[in-house]
Formats: C-alpha cells, sequence, structure tokens
C-alpha cells in the first residue's frame, strides 16, 4: 500500500517517467464488525491500453463477502465468479478512483479480514498482470462462530411394522463452498431407496449408498434420509451402521468415521450383532470400462499460443469419470485444473471461439451442466473471453 502523502509524488514522477506499472493507495472506513467502506485510488499503467482489468479475490477464510462497487470511470462489464469480483474497461486507464462497500459473514478463527487486489492489461499486444496488494478490512483478527466448526456426523433411524427403516444422516453447519461425500454402506441382504437427498446428487453400488454435494450452496446442516428394507428374518436393530463422511474446502480436506445409530424407540431386547458390510450374492451387471478420472494436465496449445474451452464445474477435490457423469450427464473426457483452490472441470481445447461457443451450446442442450461457459487461455494462463478476442483477432458472437 502506498502512503497517502506519497500518492501526489508518485502521479508526478509517473507523468515524468511514464512508468507502466499501476500503484493502489486506499482507505478504510469501518461500519461495523462485519462491513466496511474501502476507498481506492488507482494510478499508473501503460498507454494505449485495449483491455484492463481490476480483480478483487476474497481469501477462503472470509466467508461470505457481498460486494458493491461505484467507479470514477464506468466498467465497460463487470462480474463475479466463485470468490473473484471482476471490473474490465475495453480503453480507459488510471488514474481512476473506486469505492466499494464490503459486507461478510464471518472470518476464520485467528486470521484477519482482507482482499486482494489485481490489475490486468492487454496493451500493444501484450499481456500484462500486477498484483496491487491486499487491503487490510479490520485491525483484529475475528473469531470463528461457534456453530462454524468442523461438522460431525450422525444417524437416525425409526423402524415400522413392515421391517423398513428410515434413516436420517445428520451433519451440522457445513461452510459454504465445501464440497461434502458421504459414503453410507449397506448391511448383507438389505436394499435401500433414497427419500430424501437434501440437494445431494446421490448414487448406489452393491455395498455403499453415496450422497456428493460438489458445492454447498450455504453455510447450513446436510440431512438426506433413505429407506432401508432387510429380509423378513433380520431385526433391523441387530443390524450395523457404518459409514464416512469426506468435507473439503480450499486445499484442506478431513474424513470422518460415523458408526452407529440413534433409534427413536427402544431398542429390542437382542443385542446388536457386530458385522462388517460385505458384498451381497446378487450383483449387478459390470459397467463398461469408463475413462480414466480427469488429471491436472496441460492442453494442446492452439496456434498463438489462445485457445478456448468449455468449464462445466469448479469444485474444491478430485472427482472421478464416474462422478462427473451421475452429476453432470457429461461421459466425454474432460481436463481438471487447479486454480486457487478450485478444481476446475473443462473440455478439450478449441482453435476458435465459435468453435467453443458450438460446443457449449451442445452441452446446455445434452446434459445437467446448464452452467456451462466458454473460457479462454493464452500460453497456459487464463485470460477472459474479451483479451483473448483481442489477442486472436477474433470477433466475439452474441
Amino acid at each position: 500500500m502506498l502512503a497517502p502523502v506519497l500518492l501526489p509524488l508518485f502521479m508526478f514522477a509517473h507523468a515524468l517517467f511514464h512508468t507502466g506499472n499501476p500503484v493502489a493507495e486506499w482507505s478504510v472506513v469501518h461500519t461495523s464488525e462485519q462491513s466496511c467502506t474501502v476507498h481506492l485510488d488507482l494510478v499508473g499503467g501503460a498507454h494505449d491500453v485495449d483491455v484492463a482489468k481490476l480483480s478483487l479475490i476474497a481469501p477462503s477464510h472470509l466467508r461470505g463477502l457481498a460486494v458493491s462497487s461505484h467507479a470514477s470511470a464506468a466498467p465497460s462489464d463487470q462480474w463475479k465468479r466463485n470468490n473473484t469480483w471482476n471490473w474490465m474497461w475495453n480503453d480507459a486507464v488510471p488514474p481512476m478512483t473506486l469505492d466499494f462497500e464490503l459486507t461478510w459473514e464471518s472470518c476464520e478463527r485467528g486470521t484477519t479480514p482482507s482482499v486482494d487486489l489485481a490489475w490486468e492489461q492487454v496493451a500493444s499486444a501484450a499481456r500484462q498482470f500486477w498484483n496491487l496488494g491486499s487491503v487490510i478490512l479490520s485491525d483484529l483478527p475475528s473469531p470463528l462462530p461457534f456453530d462454524a466448526s468442523d461438522p460431525t456426523g450422525s444417524r437416525q433411524a425409526t423402524s415400522a411394522d413392515n421391517g423398513i427403516a428410515t434413516v436420517t444422516l445428520r451433519m451440522p453447519e457445513v461452510q459454504q463452498g465445501s464440497f461434502v461425500k458421504w459414503s453410507e454402506y449397506i448391511p448383507e441382504g438389505c436394499t435401500c431407496t433414497v427419500l430424501d437427498a437434501d440437494g445431494s446428487s446421490s448414487r448406489q453400488t452393491a455395498t455403499e449408498l453415496i450422497f456428493l454435494w460438489f458445492e454447498v450452496q450455504a453455510s447450513r446442516g446436510l440431512n438426506p434420509t433413505y429407506s432401508l428394507r432387510c429380509p423378513d428374518n433380520v431385526n433391523n436393530r441387530s443390524l450395523t451402521f457404518d459409514g464416512m463422511a469426506e468435507v473439503a474446502f480450499g486445499t484442506g480436506t478431513n474424513t470422518y468415521h460415523i458408526a452407529g445409530v440413534e433409534w427413536t424407540a427402544p431398542p429390542t431386547e437382542r443385542n446388536e450383532i457386530m458385522e462388517s458390510p460385505q458384498i451381497t450374492a446378487s450383483q449387478p451387471a459390470a459397467a463398461p470400462a469408463a475413462p480414466e478420472a480427469p488429471t491436472a494436465s496441460a492442453r494442446t496449445q492452439t496456434s498463438g499460443g489462445v485457445e478456448f474451452a468449455v468449464q462445466l464445474l469448479a469444485n474444491h477435490r478430485d472427482l472421478t469419470h464416474d462422478e462427473l457423469v451421475d452429476f453432470l450427464g457429461y461421459t466425454k473426457p474432460l481436463h481438471m485444473e487447479r486454480m486457487d483452490g478450485w478444481h476446475k472441470y473443462v473440455t478439450d481445447s478449441h482453435n476458435s471461439y465459435a468453435q467453443a461457443r458450438s460446443s457449449r451450446n451442445q452441452i446446455w442442450a445434452t446434459t445437467q451442466a446448464q452452467d456451462a461457459f466458454v473460457t479462454a487461455q493464452l500460453e497456459g494462463k487464463r485470460i477472459t473471453v474479451q483479451e483473448a478476442l483481442l489477442l486472436s483477432n477474433q470477433t466475439w458472437i452474441p
């Protein structure tokens, strides 16, 4: 951060020596423990800028951030993707001023609320990037609310006269943006049916019932429910209930072993029989061999270093091909790109924006990836589609 008293001196030096490096100076006014106003003065930058972009990036420890803004030079476009807010100008260059109104829900224990600022521009066919630094939103670390601690799972069950048990899985207060996978082991000889997936994508194997939340949309408890039917000679209350839950956020992953069940009525006099789940005698027909899971690998570069692709999904962990097919209905190979703690799944590269757009439309029409969108790269690094169109002299198609 540049001290306010030095800003006029820097502006004079910039005008004298025509340096191309932008510099940010900001001031923060606190309105509450979870909101503030940031005033930003941006000076510097190269002449003859074709496209410029300012990005405000929220780190993973700052949760539930909301941003509104006002700029002295109205942006040509602005958008939010994942945890990043972007403002783009087609021909405007610094100096300019911006005011941000920020509010947030909570901040991880022992960390300080902050956001990062970055500036990108394309000038004379050259793409440049600068990290403008971090804006500290509060002087004191924020405590983590008690109900946002690491989740722990449990299950409750009720049994009916017809021998069918209704089982509810409970995981309280899962953090927004988390990936959650709960694998429930099916007792031998029993079958189950999902009654309420609670927003998850569920699938079943011979020995497991799996609930997948690829990205929890809001901090909340997860409570899927299923029914369990066992042979007539099996007492439901004698069954062994077991399972595993995996919760991933950012670069961290926790695994929980969840055993046992709480019955809503007193148990029978028969003691629980401790048996390990085994594969049932009747196996489903073997499925065709699936392609290998997506791996983080560089896509083939197109001529000129600019390439286009379609992104179908982003989450916080590696997914197998089967999981992607179950959730998206897309059977072709995908590439995985790891960026800022996100795992992004994209198609093969295309030489032109028109080809990528046609692929996106086909994905919209034939799969569940209704939020799929065109992406662009320059020499292996993500850039905006607008920048890619400028650099490759292609035309945007509405």
